[in-house]
C-alpha cells in the first residue's frame, strides 16, 4: 500500500499546467494537475479511461467537446472511447487525475 500527501504535489507555474506523476504501475496511472487561471490543457486524445476529481478551483472539462463546468469536490469520468478531452481553468485548479491503462 502507498499512502500520498496530494499536497507536496501541488505547484503552479504561469507558463504552463502543471502536471505530477506520483503513482504508476502499469495499470493505474495517478497524477496531480495544477491549472492556474485562464490555462487549458489542449485537446488530446488517448485510449484510456480517465477519472478526474476536482480538489480545488472551477473550470470546464470536455470530452469530445461537449464542455461540463466543474467544482471541487465533483469528480468526472471520460471514457476511452471519448475521441479528445480539454480543461480549461476559471480559478486555478488542482485536479487529481487516474487513468485505468489499458
Amino acid at each position: 500500500m502507498d499512502v500520498h500527501d496530494l499536497n507536496l504535489y501541488r505547484h503552479f507555474s504561469s507558463a504552463e499546467p502543471c502536471r505530477k506523476v506520483f503513482h504508476d504501475s502499469g495499470s493505474i496511472k495517478a497524477q496531480v494537475v495544477c491549472i492556474k487561471a485562464g490555462q487549458a490543457l489542449p485537446p488530446c486524445s488517448m485510449d484510456n479511461e480517465v477519472l478526474f476529481y476536482i480538489i480545488s478551483g472551477a473550470g470546464e472539462i470536455s470530452a469530445d467537446g461537449r464542455w461540463t463546468v466543474v467544482k471541487p469536490g465533483q469528480a468526472v469520468v471520460v471514457p476511452r472511447e471519448a475521441k479528445t478531452r480539454s480543461i480549461r481553468a476559471e480559478q486555478d485548479m488542482v485536479i487529481l487525475a487516474v487513468q485505468a491503462v489499458k
